[in-house]
């Protein structure tokens, strides 16, 4: 569920403006508006990384770096992916099957089997003219 579709200004507030606290504190006169200013001065004091940075240097520094990391990732994959097509080639070439050699070897053993049918044939043929001299 998208939360920014469903945020609204509680009713309260929309009907009575003066229910913001953004006094400095209850001496102050309301509608000074302390806190707010004091938030918006956030905006221009270094108050992220041990006082270093401001919040929006350092939100940005934050999105610049994970936009960084995702692409040394995305390109990490990708060179890891070709990789791996390459060494499937290099395989396929080296174990892969040759369809003409094979058939080469399928024609060499039909003639074969072929040959020792006849050789068998004859050697029966002459077993049987032995036994009827005999």
């Amino acid at each position: 569920m998208d939360a920014s579709k469903t945020m609204s200004v509680n009713s309260e507030v929309l009907q009575d403006s003066n229910k913001v606290a953004a006094a400095g504190s209850p001496e102050n006169l309301p509608g000074d508006n302390q806190v707010a200013l004091d938030l918006v001065a956030l905006q221009h004091e270094n108050v992220m990384n041990e006082g270093k940075s401001t919040i929006d240097a350092y939100y940005n520094g934050f999105v610049g770096s994970v936009g960084i990391n995702t692409h040394a990732a995305e390109n990490t994959v990708n060179h890891y992916q070709a990789m791996k097509e390459q060494l499937e080639t290099r395989r396929e070439a080296v174990s892969g099957v040759s369809l003409d050699e094979e058939m080469i070897n399928l024609i060499k053993y039909q003639q074969a089997f072929s040959a020792n049918g006849k050789m068998i044939s004859a050697i029966n043929d002459m077993m049987k003219e032995l036994m009827d001299l005999i």
